[in-house]
């Protein structure tokens, strides 16, 4: 099955404004402002806060707290393919969350990297709860050669999209990478 944006040959361009601030040691705080431009006519806004706290620095340990706004002015358009329609994006109206998130990493021995972020969030629209898991390992070859593997995991229980409320929504991805540092 096509993805309704690529189906309808919709582009985007995001605007990106990024500012962290560490005012005591170990303590940081963020903003993250994008403003969004669709080829469809349409126009979003996401706004990204977060206070965290560095617990250890060896291994890394940190805990945060994020808040996430997200707008879309218009409905996506409708993406049909044989007998199924779909928006072509994720277009919610007013979308707030809370999240709550860990973070930890370390060095197991001096060329690999490893680590995993967990994260709680709460939905008020729908006032549902979803729930992530990220790990990650890394073999650093050189300063500038690595081989990455990353396995990501959601749920949530209650989500929303632009007319209400949706049910249980889960998502999984790995990856592997090769990555080369200039």
């Amino acid at each position: 099955m096509t993805i309704g944006s690529i189906g309808l040959n919709i582009k985007s361009n995001d605007y990106k404004f990024y500012l962290i601030y560490s005012p005591l040691p170990r303590v940081s705080l963020s903003g993250e402002l994008v403003l969004g431009d669709y080829s469809d006519g349409n126009t979003k806004q996401s706004l990204l806060l977060e206070a965290g706290y560095q617990v250890k620095s060896i291994p890394y340990f940190r805990i945060a707290y994020n808040y996430f706004y997200l707008d879309y002015k218009y409905p996506a358009g409708l993406f049909t393919e044989g007998n199924s329609s779909e928006s072509a994006y994720w277009d919610p109206i007013d979308f707030k969350s809370h999240s709550l998130r860990l973070e930890f990493h370390d060095n197991y021995r001096k060329h690999l990297l490893y680590g995993s972020e967990t994260t709680i969030s709460f939905i008020p629209k729908s006032e549902g709860l979803s729930y992530s898991i990220f790990i990650f390992a890394s073999h650093n070859f050189t300063k500038q050669l690595a081989l990455r593997l990353d396995g990501r995991w959601f749920k949530q229980d209650r989500g929303v999209d632009r007319i209400g409320e949706t049910g249980l929504f889960w998502a999984d991805n790995y990856n592997m990478s090769f990555q080369y540092r200039f």
